[in-house]
């Protein structure tokens, strides 16, 4: 079992001279314990498949969509055996839960985001059963997920690696991916399927060489739209590895860390006010605005159809607006506000905690930070940005 790793409530709205701090009230489980639970019950079960066991019908249940999968063929994994250039493990997510799939695996990995308890791991044995089981896994999955300044609660990460034509992983070179790293250093030992211009990324391509020197032939894996000489596509729910959920799966895992990160530090602060409670909460600040995100240099185009499915699920204001609306010329969103801040574990974090991170955002909408590192913010992404937190009521 996992330790709980409660995130706390606060007595008062204000920052100042607010009342005891009280534990986090009981809150609905994520969406995976809640499966699990109505299977043990007898309430439901999941039909099993020749070719790919749970899988479908897990997606289904979770609402994730098949339009989602990603393809990852590094050995970085606890199925790493199985998987190579010829059967890279597939994933695929939706705004909270995220799925792995390995075929000829043993079993199925879940990662789900509690609203306040922070990232809790599954497994599925992907064999028939008369009922199927939902595990909760701890051990098995700290090792990689280990989170520095996530107060023990598991992070979410997307490594790029250099991994060879076997899908081993040579030791030098590798990097956990943010929506600051530049395309030309994502994806290593994953396929990527759509176009990107003169723009050269690290996937579909495998590191010649060793430990001692090795290189990528970029040109070799650039706009790729069809995956099928490198694997047999037809054994996948879909037959891309789109480059724009990619993107989408790396940015949200990247401001879901630090919805933890801030709920850990805010409780920190309350227990030790020796640090600010704006240096706390300013990373969340910097993530949701996208401050630091590394432009694109060319458009971006994707695959099948992730993009609408996608954009479909925003919550909209008066005016149509979404903010999953996807930009993908310059950058990965129309709007200078990220689509999380409408998150269940945004909406859990403490109160004194969301009105540190929405205060500042208005400030700084506002002009009235001009700190170097918001001077790429425009006049009218400021506008917007106000517009758009009293459209959705996140500001008076």
């Amino acid at each position: 079992m996992r330790p709980v790793h409660s995130f706390f409530l606060i007595s008062s709205l204000g920052v100042a001279g607010f009342g005891a701090v009280l534990p986090q009230q009981s809150a609905e489980p994520d969406p995976v314990a809640k499966l699990a639970a109505e299977i043990k019950s007898g309430k439901s079960n999941l039909a099993f498949d020749t070719k790919h066991g749970y899988l479908r019908a897990l997606l289904r249940e979770l609402k994730i969509p098949v339009s989602s999968q990603t393809l990852v063929w590094s050995k970085t994994s606890l199925q790493g055996p199985k998987i190579n250039p010829r059967n890279p493990r597939a994933i695929y997510f939706n705004d909270h839960t995220y799925v792995g799939w390995v075929n000829g695996g043993e079993f199925l990995e879940i990662a789900s985001v509690h609203p306040t308890e922070g990232t809790v791991f599954y497994s599925i044995r992907n064999v028939k059963q008369p009922k199927v089981a939902i595990d909760e896994e701890f051990e098995r999955c700290i090792a990689c997920h280990a989170g520095p300044g996530l107060g023990g609660s598991p992070r979410l990460l997307v490594r790029s690696v250099n991994a060879d034509k076997l899908g081993y992983t040579l030791m030098s070179g590798g990097r956990i991916v943010t929506p600051r790293t530049p395309i030309e250093q994502r994806w290593g030992g994953w396929y990527v399927s759509g176009t990107h211009g003169k723009v050269r990324h690290r996937g579909n391509s495998a590191a010649v060489g060793d430990d001692e020197g090795f290189t990528f032939d970029v040109e070799l894996g650039a706009n790729k739209t069809d995956l099928s000489r490198y694997f047999d596509t037809s054994q996948y729910l879909s037959p891309h590895s789109d480059i724009v959920a990619l993107m989408v799966l790396e940015n949200q895992m990247h401001v879901q860390n630090e919805i933890i990160r801030t709920a850990t530090s805010v409780r920190r602060w309350l227990l030790d006010p020796s640090n600010t409670l704006a240096e706390a909460c300013e990373p969340l600040v910097d993530a949701l605005l996208g401050i630091g995100e590394a432009p694109l240099k060319e458009p971006v185009k994707g695959m099948g159809a992730f993009q609408r499915e996608y954009e479909s699920g925003g919550i909209k204001d008066s005016k149509g607006r979404s903010l999953r609306q996807l930009e993908l010329n310059t950058r990965l969103y129309r709007f200078r506000l990220n689509p999380m801040i409408h998150s269940e574990s945004f909406a859990a974090l403490s109160q004194v905690a969301r009105k540190q991170v929405l205060k500042r955002i208005v400030e700084i909408a506002e002009g009235k930070d001009s700190a170097a590192r918001f001077a790429s913010i425009t006049a009218s992404e400021r506008a917007e940005i106000l517009e758009l937190l009293r459209e959705f009521k996140l500001a008076p």
